[in-house]
């Protein structure tokens, strides 16, 4: 409702009934008016005019700006134009007019952060208000989401007044004018505890000034940081900005102190592209750019400069992608048809077609990476609050966690349960009863147990000093940049290994410190695509010892050395030719079709939904059992985990990702006399002896009774190659090698599926073009369902995806070492030496291990390689497989996906079948809408990078 009031004229002689007025009847009413004070003749008083004709009253503002943020901002949009991978400032896009949009971007059904951050709000905003002292000058630091952020704020203020709590509120942003207006928003006529400021300036502003400013030196303080707005940094930047929120925070009142953030978890690719291409987003978007030529005009002289358009609108698209690599959100902008040089001051600067310019991006975190960011920031989490259905982490509490002496030496402290003995609630001299000095009535006991303790405590560290020494001052690899606890210890390895995430880990210290680092002292991973096929001629090292099919027997995918590999090898690799996989197909087909036929009677006749992830799953091991023994399982058929057998193999990664780190653990079990406790059985009922006795007793049930069926599987031509004399393979070989692909080939299988699938329904472009394929080609009649491998073969675009899908999300991460020859080998500029006894120096210090230098190439590093595959490394782009025939090459040549040389993946021709199965999958959603439309594809994104941890396939169909 809108009142007019020309003017009004109140008589302040009655000062306070003045005042009333002004509180009762006008700010409810929201008229609009400026106060000022002058003097009538006619009254001889002072009094207050009241006009409609500006705001409802003049907040607060404080301006704390430390400098001119146009001209940083300018520098900024420069600096990230001419600069590669080309990007602009976040900061461009809140501008008045970006604001504006952005009110109504945020309030679109699908932007889930704002409608899931106030469910939480309005439902958990009392418990909060409890944790903020008295007295607390809270801090929103919501920069130019003031306006949104003040719709949350205004909940948790309204819970603070409820509870008498006298709390000044400050609300930080850039732009005075929109403070002016979202300040005036606050309903605060009601608040009597409350109060509020605004706060004019960056964040670095608003946080120095709590430090600087006498008057908050004295108080307790509350730091809002909400709107997920933490996702917008890196990670390691995020951590770096909370840490100097605490900085800030904590410097007065530690104890009653804290940050409250909001995280968002969710990593459902379709919900979050949703939400980041709802309604308002493409505005919002262009207006930014609008305002990046606003801000460059500013600093033009000549009048036809400060006139032009550095960015037209109307040339660019908004692109809109979720990087599952990264875990992320990223939002650029990209030419729409041809290339643009841009206007003044940016005339030199030529945007190619197919180029991108990134201007934001947005983080997920899971919980396991929130508590990795809390430990970085040297915060402690006291308090988490969240909702049902909210995929929104949840809004935490973070507080400063010192550290308290005890008569027990250290111990953290956690500020909500110390309540009274914390720091600032301790009376001036008084010591807490654990603190007191305690009297011992046996000193010399007592000393005996401190040397004791002492020499318990001194020899570690001296040995660790002593690595230490030899790490840093002698050992050859010391100039080999790296992790700093790599450098004499395998710990940092074996985190990154046990949290499943080292190919993601490698990919980030490539970046960090070039082609080659040192992931353990006597471990280097090495990024540089020209020193792969010289590397595959050396011979493997103690790491494959853990993926020994059995104690005492290598496979072709274990052995050690060459001339092992090369020998076993030839007995087998007829069986993995393109002739002997063509006529495999038709086992292949069979297992398809089942699938298909499933998902149609099961799903889409019902309207059931289908956990899409776990039947891939199912159809990839009941497809390789097929191929490999003409004996599928039946996971599609029964639906379920059948006997446990995945859930066994999951076991066996999990032991496995810790013995490659210590293959000495491995030798330990394998000894004579431990061997038959610890080691596995093929009578085991559960685990990897069960997954080891299914290969080896369809071995041995076909040595005795033949194959009276004629089943023309991977085994029967293993048994080809034995004979009937039995002279061929030996009959240990070939349990071995049977056992390969039972526990490599599902896995790797499943694991490509689900990336294709993901990343061909994420992909509208992508997903337009192969269908457009599979429709010409159907057309045609050149295309039967399913496909066969020459018709197949016969899809360019179908086998770009096949290539783009191996290369953006290898089905393995790890990398698998070799071992440097005696002479040692210069690699990138490190002389990397060999010649060493492994066992007889690892049995006098662990990093004295010279001879035995394994090096790791990594597929994920590779495949994300910028000098080999451009900028666009974590976009999938299925049409640069599509290029000329010189860079197809140079792509090829790093890509390791199937090993390369001479130990090249005898699996590597089943990626044919890989394809005509991807095929089959968008096929199925394209002609059966029913099916796409109840697929749940929100559990193949949850699973996605779960199942692809670091040892997702260990032998991978004997890849090395």
């Amino acid at each position: 409702m809108h009142v007019y009031i020309p003017q009004l004229v109140i008589d302040v002689r009655n000062e306070p009934q003045a005042t009333d007025f002004v509180k009762a009847i006008l700010i409810p009413l929201r008229i609009r008016f400026i106060v000022s004070i002058w003097s009538l003749p006619t009254v001889g008083r002072n009094c207050i005019r009241l006009s409609t004709c500006k705001m409802l009253y003049r907040p607060n503002i404080i301006d704390i700006r430390s400098g001119k943020v146009e001209d940083s901002l300018r520098d900024s949009v420069m600096n990230g134009i001419r600069e590669e991978p080309r990007t602009l400032p976040t900061l461009i896009l809140y501008g008045r007019e970006g604001l504006q949009h952005w009110d109504d971007h945020s309030h679109a059904p699908d932007y889930y952060l704002l409608h899931e951050e106030l469910h939480i709000l309005r439902s958990r905003a009392y418990e909060m208000a409890e944790t903020i002292a008295d007295n607390t000058a809270m801090v929103d630091l919501g920069s130019a989401q003031v306006s949104r952020s003040l719709d949350k704020a205004a909940v948790l203020l309204d819970a603070l007044e409820a509870q008498a709590k006298n709390v000044t509120y400050y609300a930080l942003d850039l732009d005075h004018a929109e403070l002016q207006r979202t300040l005036c928003r606050l309903p605060v006529a009601k608040y009597k505890h409350v109060q509020c400021v605004g706060l004019q300036g960056t964040f670095e502003d608003g946080l120095e000034w709590i430090k600087s400013e006498p008057e908050q030196s004295r108080r307790p303080h509350c730091l809002l940081f909400l709107g997920s707005t933490i996702g917008n940094f890196s990670r390691g930047n995020a951590a770096r900005f909370i840490r100097s929120m605490a900085s800030s925070a904590f410097s007065s009142e530690p104890a009653k102190s804290s940050i409250i953030l909001s995280i968002d978890s969710c990593k459902l690719p379709t919900k979050v592209l949703r939400a980041y291409t709802s309604d308002g987003v493409v505005p919002f978007a262009m207006a930014g750019l609008k305002h990046a030529s606003a801000i460059l005009r500013e600093g033009e002289c000549r009048q036809e400069d400060a006139e032009a358009e550095t960015f037209l609108p109307n040339d660019w698209y908004y692109l809109s992608q979720y990087n599952h690599v990264l875990g992320r959100h990223e939002a650029s902008f990209t030419p729409r048809n041809r290339d643009i040089q841009l206007g003044s001051p940016l005339k030199d600067v030529v945007i190619k077609l197919g180029e991108t310019i990134r201007f934001g991006y947005s983080h997920k975190y899971d919980v396991a990476e929130v508590e990795q960011l809390f430990r970085e920031a040297g915060v402690a989490a006291i308090n988490s609050w969240g909702a049902v259905g909210c995929d929104l982490s949840r809004l935490l509490q973070a507080a400063a966690a010192p550290f308290l002496p005890t008569q027990h030496g250290i111990k953290m402290a956690n500020l909500e349960l110390l309540s009274g003995e914390s720091f600032g609630h301790r009376e001036h001299g008084a010591i807490p009863a654990s603190l007191a000095p305690i009297t011992d009535p046996n000193p010399e006991a007592a000393m005996l147990h401190f040397s004791l303790a002492a020499a318990l405590f001194i020899a570690p560290v001296a040995v660790v000093l002593a690595l230490l020494c030899h790490s840093w001052v002698r050992h050859p690899l010391r100039r080999v940049p790296g992790p700093f606890l790599a450098s004499f210890s395998r710990f940092w390895l074996l985190r990154q290994v046990y949290s499943g995430k080292l190919h993601l880990v490698d990919t980030e210290a490539h970046e960090r410190y070039g082609p080659i680092y040192r992931a353990a002292p006597n471990y280097v991973i090495v990024n540089d695509p020209a020193f792969i096929h010289e590397a595959h001629k050396w011979d493997r090292s103690e790491w494959f010892t853990t993926l020994d099919p059995q104690i005492g027997l290598q496979s072709v995918g274990t052995a050690r050395t060459m001339a092992q590999h090369n020998s076993q090898r030839r007995r087998i690799a007829a069986a993995y030719n393109p002739d002997a996989m063509h006529e495999l197909e038709p086992l292949l087909d069979k297992s398809v079709k089942q699938f298909i036929d499933v998902l149609q009677s099961r799903f889409a006749a019902s309207g059931k939904i289908c956990d899409l992830a776990d039947f891939v799953h199912f159809f990839a091991f009941d497809a390789i059992m097929d191929i490999a023994f003409s004996n599928p399982v039946g996971f599609v058929k029964a639906g379920h985990d059948v006997q446990g057998i995945i859930g066994s193999l999951t076991q066996l990664f999990h032991v496995t990702r810790i013995m490659t780190t210590f293959p000495e653990l491995q030798k330990f079990i394998n000894h004579p006399w431990l061997s038959p406790i610890l080691g596995t059985k093929t009578s085991d009922t559960s685990g990897p002896g069960m997954i080891r006795g299914m290969a080896i007793n369809e071995v041995r049930r076909r040595l005795k009774d033949g194959n009276p069926n004629g089943n023309k599987d991977l085994l029967h031509r293993f048994l080809e190659f034995r004979g009937k004399d039995g002279h061929g393979i030996p009959q240990q070989e070939l349990e071995v090698e049977a056992f390969t692909p039972v526990i490599a080939g599902p896995e790797s299988v499943a694991t490509i599926l689900r990336v294709a699938v993901v990343y061909i329904i994420g992909t509208p472009r992508a997903y337009r073009k192969l269908m457009a394929e599979v429709a010409e080609k159907e057309h045609l009649g050149r295309l039967s369902s399913p496909a066969t491998y020459g018709e197949a073969k016969d899809m360019p675009f179908l086998a770009a995806i096949v290539k783009e899908v191996f290369r953006i999300h290898p089905p393995i991460g790890t990398p698998f070492p070799r071992t440097v020859p005696p002479q040692g080998a210069t690699i990138c500029d490190y002389f990397v030496p060999g010649g060493c006894d492994v066992g007889k120096c690892l049995a006098s210090l662990p990093v004295l291990d010279l001879s035995d230098q394994p090096q790791g190439f990594s597929m994920w590093a590779l495949g994300r390689n910028k000098s080999v595959f451009g900028e666009d490394v974590d976009v999938f782009r299925p049409e640069r497989w599509l290029a000329s025939r010189e860079t197809i090459k140079a792509y090829e040549r790093a890509d390791i996906t199937f090993s390369a040389g001479l130990t090249t993946c005898l699996g590597k021709y089943g990626q044919s079948f890989h394809a005509v199965v991807v095929k089959s999958l968008p096929h199925i959603a394209d002609d059966s809408v029913p099916i796409a439309r109840h697929i749940a594809l929100c559990d193949i994104y949850k699973t996605l990078l779960e199942v692809t941890s670091t040892f997702l396939a260990p032998f991978y169909m004997n890849i090395v």
